[in-house]
C-alpha cells in the first residue's frame, strides 16, 4: 500500500482490542500499558497530523465478553452483549481522559471527543455519523465507544460497519500479533505469516484475528483490513501513515512469507 502524499487527507478506523489494555492476570487496566497506548495514540496523532483522520474504537474484552457472560453466568444474550458495550464504553472515555490530558502536557491543542453509539448524554457526545465526520475534518482525535450500539454484534464488526457510514478507507487493528498468521503464533512457534491474504482465503482458513463475519462485511464494503501489533513503538504511526507492516486483508492475492 502506498504511503500517504503530502496533499492527501484519509480517513481511516483503528480498532484496538481490549486486551493490549489488560494486567497479565487479566486484570483490566495495567497502568504502563495504558499508558503506553495513550503515547503512541498521541504520536501517531501529531506524526500524521494533516495527512490522515484516525478514528478509534476500544473493545471491551479486557473485562468480560458478552459470550462469556451468557455461558458463564447464564445472562441472556441482549443482556449481556449490552453489558459488553458497556465496558467498551469504559474503555474508550478513560482513554479519550487519557489522551486529552497526554497532550495538554505535550502543550498539544487538540481537542479529543468520546462519541457513545449507546445514549448516555453525561458520559459523552451521542454518535451522529455526519456530526463524526466534521469534527474529524476539523482535526478533533474521536472515539467511538459502545460498539454498534445493538446486541449481538461484535466490535470487529462494528468497526467495520462504522467505517463504512463514516466514508473510511482503511481499517486498522491493533492487537497482540504481528499480522495475520495461519495459525495462533503465540501458541505455536512455526505459525507463518500473510504479508496479504484475500477476504475470501481468511474465510476458508477459519481465522479469528478479526472476526470471521466481519470480514465479510468487509468484503462486501471493500473496506481492507491492516492487523498490525500495537506492541512495536510507533507501528501505529506507520500503519497510519501507509507503510508495509504487519497483514493486509483485501480483495488482493494471498502473500505468505515464511517468518514470524
Amino acid at each position: 500500500m502506498a504511503t500517504v502524499q503530502q496533499n492527501e487527507v484519509r480517513r481511516k478506523l483503528v480498532k484496538l482490542t481490549g486486551e493490549v489494555l489488560c494486567t497479565k492476570e487479566n486484570r483490566p487496566f495495567d497502568k504502563d500499558q495504558l499508558a503506553y497506548i495513550i503515547n503512541e495514540i498521541g504520536q501517531a496523532t501529531i506524526a500524521s497530523r494533516g495527512l490522515v483522520h484516525a478514528i478509534y474504537m476500544f473493545g471491551g474484552g479486557n473485562h468480560l465478553r458478552g459470550s462469556r457472560m451468557i455461558h458463564t453466568f447464564g445472562l441472556t444474550g441482549r443482556v449481556a452483549h449490552h453489558n459488553g458495550m458497556l465496558y467498551a464504553i469504559v474503555n474508550n472515555n478513560t482513554a479519550g481522559d487519557l489522551l486529552e490530558q497526554w497532550f495538554k502536557r505535550e502543550g498539544v491543542p487538540m481537542k479529543v471527543r468520546v462519541c457513545l453509539t449507546l445514549e448516555c448524554r453525561k458520559v459523552g457526545e451521542t454518535y451522529f455519523p455526519k456530526k463524526v465526520v466534521n469534527q474529524a475534518n476539523e482535526g478533533d482525535v474521536q472515539f467511538i465507544a459502545g460498539g454498534r450500539g445493538i446486541p449481538f454484534f461484535t466490535t470487529d464488526g462494528a468497526a467495520i460497519n462504522i467505517a463504512a457510514e463514516l466514508g473510511c478507507d482503511e481499517v486498522l487493528k491493533g492487537t497482540k500479533v504481528d499480522g495475520v498468521f495461519d495459525k495462533d503464533p503465540l501458541v505455536h512457534f512455526d505459525a507463518k505469516k500473510f504479508a496479504s491474504i484475500s477476504y475470501k482465503d481468511f474465510a476458508q482458513r477459519d481465522l479469528t484475528v478479526f472476526d470471521p463475519p466481519a470480514v465479510s462485511d468487509a468484503a462486501w464494503q471493500k473496506i481492507p483490513i491492516k492487523v498490525f501489533n500495537i506492541f512495536e513503538p510507533g507501528n501505529l504511526r506507520r500503519a497510519l501513515l501507509g507503510e508495509s507492516i504487519g497483514s493486509v486483508i483485501s480483495s488482493g492475492e494471498t502473500i505468505q512469507v515464511s517468518t514470524n
